[in-house]
């Protein structure tokens, strides 16, 4: 895995926000997470991040507390 740089990072808490589904349901829903994967990767503008990349970073920001809680 590549290390994530604080650009891509800040990027892709904002679309998560925006995108209004929990980390779990993104995650555990594989058109969830191409469809997040494919918004990041086009807003980003940096280096395409897989899906399993972009799942390890949202449960990693998740864990330490750095992503908002979001409920449905």
């Amino acid at each position: 895995m590549r290390q994530w740089d604080q650009k891509s990072i800040d990027m892709l808490t904002e679309i998560y926000q925006s995108y209004d589904l929990p980390s779990d349901t993104i995650i555990k829903n594989p058109q969830n997470l191409e469809n997040f994967t494919k918004l990041f990767n086009q807003k980003n503008g940096g280096p395409s991040f897989s899906e399993e990349e972009v799942a390890d970073q949202i449960l990693k920001l998740r864990k330490t507390g750095k992503l908002p809680r979001l409920r449905r």
